[in-house]
């Protein structure tokens, strides 16, 4: 989810070294092939998202004008109050709200990383 959010932010394989990238697997417990598979140019835009993860990611990308910016500029997270009501609008059912928030946390981490990596 952190790399859907870096993704979505402009975050691409091609950006990260092959060591970060196999360590990013290895600590999402993902056994990557000895061989690197070439990137194909035709999907370098696209990025997999599990159909577990899917209504996170939609209610990732239905808060995605909610970004809480820092008094001297700079974005510090998603305005979580938005986030609740996304969820509402959304019908998302009160026992799977603690999960979803979790699933967009991840998705905000990763976005706000790419997107720090970006200005300095």
């Amino acid at each position: 989810m952190i790399d859907a959010g870096r993704f979505w932010a402009g975050a691409d394989r091609a950006s990260r070294s092959e060591a970060e990238f196999r360590a990013e697997a290895a600590e999402l417990g993902v056994r990557l092939p000895d061989e690197p598979e070439e990137l194909d140019e035709s999907t370098a835009d696209e990025f997999e998202v599990l159909p577990e993860n899917w209504d996170a990611l939609e209610l990732f990308l239905d808060c995605s004008t909610q970004w809480r910016q820092a008094p001297m500029g700079g974005l510090t997270g998603l305005d979580y109050s938005a986030v609740y009501v996304v969820m509402q609008i959304h019908a998302v059912p009160p026992d799977e709200g603690r999960d979803r928030l979790q699933q967009i946390r991840l998705l905000e981490r990763g976005a706000l990383n790419e997107m720090n990596k970006a200005k300095g």
